[in-house]
Parts: C-alpha cells; structure tokens; sequence
C-alpha cells in the first residue's frame, strides 16, 4: 500500500488534461457504438484529458462499451482537428446527468501523422 509520500502510476504514457471540444460519431470500420437508426448516434463532448493511446470525455449522452466511435479533437493550436477511432472502454454516469467516457486508440485505427501530431501537443 503506498504511504502519503508515494504514487502507483498505472498508465504508460503523459496525459494532456485540457478541456478540448471533441465531436463523436459513428465509425465506420468497426462494431459501431450506436445502432445505425439511432438519431442521437453522434455528440458533442469535451475532454478530461488525452494522451498517445486514449481519450477520457464527458459528454451528455452515454455510449456503449465494447462499440467503436469516431472523434474529432478539435484543438485550438492546430488548424485541423485530430481525427480518430476509438473502443469505448469505459462509460461511468457522471455529475449533472452526464457521462464520462473512456476511448483506447487502437493502433491500427489512428493514422501515424495523428499520432505525431498528438505527441507533439503533449509533450510540448
């Protein structure tokens, strides 16, 4: 158990913790997060924070773990928004009736240039 002078870090990599707008959609290459029909399948969403392999949001509507989504981090020191594909990992209820949700970049679903590019924003 860890006394008052030391810290277990679990995760691998730096986190950015900023508030970036990011809108979610459905992917298409993947088990989607919504059903086809569902109307509300895409939202908007703010991030917690972000890093190289993953993304934590709180958004108003929630989405199912296990199902792949489309984000575009829109983030204001860049000209285009970074875009890519998500496994909802974790979807917990959060303050105000919203929902904080946990996306894990897939290797494969993120393009390398992306990948620079948010290397570049959080190791900056």
């Amino acid at each position: 158990m860890p006394n008052d002078f030391e810290t277990i870090e679990k995760r691998r990599y730096l986190r950015l913790a900023d508030n970036f707008r990011v809108a979610l959609g459905t992917w298409s290459g993947g088990p989607p997060a919504a059903p086809p029909e569902d109307e509300a399948a895409s939202a908007v969403a703010f991030s917690r924070d972000v890093s190289v392999s993953g993304l934590c949001v709180v958004c108003d509507r929630s989405f199912p773990e296990g199902g792949v989504v489309e984000a575009e981090i829109s983030v204001p020191e860049l000209d285009d928004p970074l875009k890519v594909a998500g496994e909802v990992v974790r979807c917990a209820s959060a303050a105000g009736g919203r929902y904080e949700i946990a996306l894990r970049f897939v290797p494969h679903w993120i393009d390398e240039d992306v990948r620079a590019r948010l290397k570049q924003l959080i190791y900056q």
